[in-house]
């Protein structure tokens, strides 16, 4: 494989650029041009490095990619010192293909604090890298959906191209907040879950230092890679009554905020409640529930995908309601638009107008725009959304801070400094607004259909006949 060669060049020549900047918007800093890009492309390492959140902050999930199966080792230290800490994992293979991730989880890290680590594996060796924790009680992400990085068999440029769009898209979310720590992504990383698309996901020059948390979008799950792919902590998978081909569930608390993070395609609700009871329960002291999935559950805009939603929100509605759910971040209609505070599929409060609400009684939904193909309708959005954006060439980012008593939602449109929309969501108890009663489930013949579904899409599967 081969090492990072300018990589280190590329993150200069960034720099150069930040502190000439006088009178160019604040946006142009971070964004490479086709050129620098085509170089970098060119000599990126094959391992192509990702990290990813450990359970808590002071963990981090390492990730890269190998040619064989192997015994794989991150060396860790707090910069300026001599001494590496050494830290071991293994590799998965991935799919049914000859390649191998190795997975390694860092612990001990401690905030506000700047790492230095390479990685090992066989005969691959990588350059110094660092990556910085965030600093305690609070922190920010740039949130992204529908990026779908493709590969093209008539245009060779595509995942080369794709790939850029991804990088300068969370470049520019930097931009407007460099203290960022983290990269959300609503799903669809991928346009058809291959390999190839993730080696170009991973190709970005901002996820060996900011760890990247996805869930299973609809392309993603058109194969069989995903999971394999990545290293998530906390799984709920292989105990499941009904375990999917494309990894499950998983959760990580960072600052205040558990973070749900959910696959969405996985249609069995019995084992989406238990992973989120079970989640909630290892984590009763954290103050924000914070759900991500892949499907716009209350967008509206795409009328014949509401047969769809209408399932997906019997199914995990009354989940975010038992469990007292903040805030869901979605993608998939590629039209931006946050709900009204919703309780039991209900409006409950009226956010028309509004940019805060504080104790919210009920769960915010937020659809982010796509960040590669953005989509314009004239058909009407739902009842339930207090704010939309319809723009066919807008490429949509948010910027979320969270801070122990609010979480703000900033929206930007890609080259924009202005954003299109800012909401603040603000909790004065750990409780909230919500009722901290126990909600009755009254949808218990979804959950059965959706379990037997499951069973009967996991044997189709198997079979090979679905």
């Amino acid at each position: 494989m081969k090492k990072i060669s300018v990589k280190v060049i590329s993150l200069l020549l960034a720099m150069v650029m930040l502190g000439a900047l006088v009178a160019v918007p604040a946006t142009a800093a971070y964004k490479m041009t086709e050129s620098e890009w085509d170089s970098y492309w060119q000599n990126i390492d094959d391992a192509r490095i990702h990290l990813s959140p450990g359970s808590n902050d002071s963990e981090m999930n390492f990730a890269w990619f190998s040619d064989e199966e192997t015994e794989a080792t991150v060396y860790v230290r707090t910069e300026g010192e001599t001494e590496y800490r050494i830290f071991t994992g293994s590799s998965v293979a991935i799919d049914d293909s000859t390649n191998y991730t190795c997975r390694v989880t860092v612990t001990g890290l401690t905030p506000d604090t700047t790492y230095e680590y390479y990685c090992e594996s066989v005969d691959y060796t990588s350059a110094v890298n660092t990556f910085k924790t965030a600093a305690e009680g609070s922190f920010s992400a740039v949130l992204v959906s529908d990026v779908h990085v493709s590969q093209d068999s008539e245009n060779a440029d595509e995942l080369k191209n794709s790939a850029m769009a991804f990088n300068n898209i969370v470049g520019e979310g930097f931009s407007h907040n460099s203290n960022i720590s983290l990269i959300l992504s609503a799903g669809d990383m991928g346009d058809h879950g291959r390999l190839v698309e993730y080696q170009g996901v991973f190709a970005n020059t901002y996820t060996d230092n900011i760890p990247l948390a996805t869930v299973c979008g609809n392309h993603d799950y058109k194969a069989e890679v995903y999971p394999d792919v990545m290293n998530y902590p906390n799984v709920y998978n292989e105990q499941a009554k009904s375990p999917d081909k494309n990894g499950g569930d998983y959760w990580f608390v960072k600052g205040d905020v558990l973070f749900l993070m959910l696959n969405d395609n996985w249609i069995s609700a019995d084992d989406h409640r238990d992973f989120v009871k079970k989640a909630v329960a290892e984590n009763p002291d954290v103050k924000w529930r914070v759900a991500v999935l892949h499907h716009d559950l209350y967008g509206g805009h795409i009328p014949h995908r509401e047969s769809e939603n209408v399932l997906l929100r019997a199914m995990f509605g009354p989940i975010f309601d038992e469990n007292s759910v903040d805030l869901v971040l979605m993608g998939h209609s590629h039209v931006y638009s946050r709900s009204h505070v919703l309780y039991d599929q209900k409006v409950v409060t009226n956010l028309k107008g509004e940019d805060s609400v504080t104790d919210a009684q009920g769960t915010v939904y937020l659809t982010t725009g796509s960040t590669r193909r953005p989509r314009d309708t004239d058909e009407a959005g739902s009842t339930r959304v207090a704010f939309d954006y319809k723009n066919g060439s807008g490429y949509v980012y948010d910027v979320l801070d969270f801070s122990e008593d609010s979480i703000k939602i900033t929206a930007y449109i890609q080259g924009q400094d202005e954003p299109i929309d800012q909401f603040t969501l603000n909790k004065t108890s750990a409780q909230g607004g919500h009722s901290g009663d126990d909600v009755k489930i009254t949808y218990d013949l979804v959950y059965f259909i959706s379990l037997i579904a499951a069973i009967f899409r996991n044997l189709g599967q198997l079979l090979g006949i679905s």
